[in-house]
């Protein structure tokens, strides 16, 4: 008998209960200390659309499991690739654009600096999209998708 199960996705509340399950069982498994998800890390992981279901979650709950130094998941200890592209990008590239930026840099809007900081970064790989994108701590496709965002392919 088939039994039907939609997809993750249609089952937000079951996101937390799965997460849970996974993370005790992969501890227990490790025989590692107690580590708990943020709550900003459970709000991406509930609100996150799934498109690999069940089989992805086990994925992210067992890769922040293994990389988060401390005992609390963050969103940052999540995967690079289980973050929305966008959301990547621009958190990673508005980190870099803060730390280079000179304090008496005159402002520029958000596009126009990102932008700039794109093309330094490209420059110096010698347009590399790479070796630029190893750099910023995203994917090729990462990149060239913020890039063609800022119209810049």
């Amino acid at each position: 008998m088939p039994v039907q199960l939609p997809p993750l996705r249609a089952r937000r509340e079951d996101v937390e209960i799965l997460v849970e399950h996974y993370r005790r069982l992969f501890l227990l498994r490790a025989g590692k200390p107690d580590k708990q998800f943020s709550e900003e890390a459970m709000k991406l992981l509930i609100n996150h659309p799934w498109p690999g279901n069940v089989r992805e979650l086990i994925n992210v709950v067992e890769y922040a499991l293994a990389v988060t130094p401390g005992d609390v998941i963050r969103p940052v200890d999540l995967p690079p690739s289980f973050l929305n592209s966008e959301f990547a990008a621009m958190r990673t590239l508005r980190a870099i654009e803060e730390a280079a930026r000179p304090a008496s840099r005159p402002s520029e809007t958000d596009g126009d600096s990102e932008k700039e900081r794109l093309r330094e970064v490209l420059a110096r790989h010698h347009f590399r999209r790479a070796a630029a994108a190893k750099e910023l701590g995203v994917s090729r496709t990462t990149l060239w998708r913020r890039m063609k965002e800022l119209g810049m392919d």
